[in-house]
């Protein structure tokens, strides 16, 4: 996953967007809407999962990262 090791590569030479990232993302209001679609897409799962909104998201966000990481 190409994308997924960009968006690491970030988040390790960027500390404070690290943190800033992981607390948007663990936000109680935040977490319940990205939940599904952040597992599905950071542990590579996007090809196997069943169609559902948040596959479908997990997709989207693997397509743009991957294009971002070049």
């Amino acid at each position: 996953m190409v994308s997924a090791s960009a968006v690491q590569g970030v988040l390790l030479r960027r500390r404070t967007t690290a943190s800033a990232a992981t607390r948007l993302l663990t936000a109680p209001v935040v977490r319940r809407v990205v939940a599904g679609t952040w597992s599905i897409y950071w542990n590579g799962l996007t090809d196997g999962a069943r169609p559902r909104p948040s596959a479908w998201a997990a997709r989207t966000v693997e397509t743009v990262a991957s294009h971002l990481a070049g």
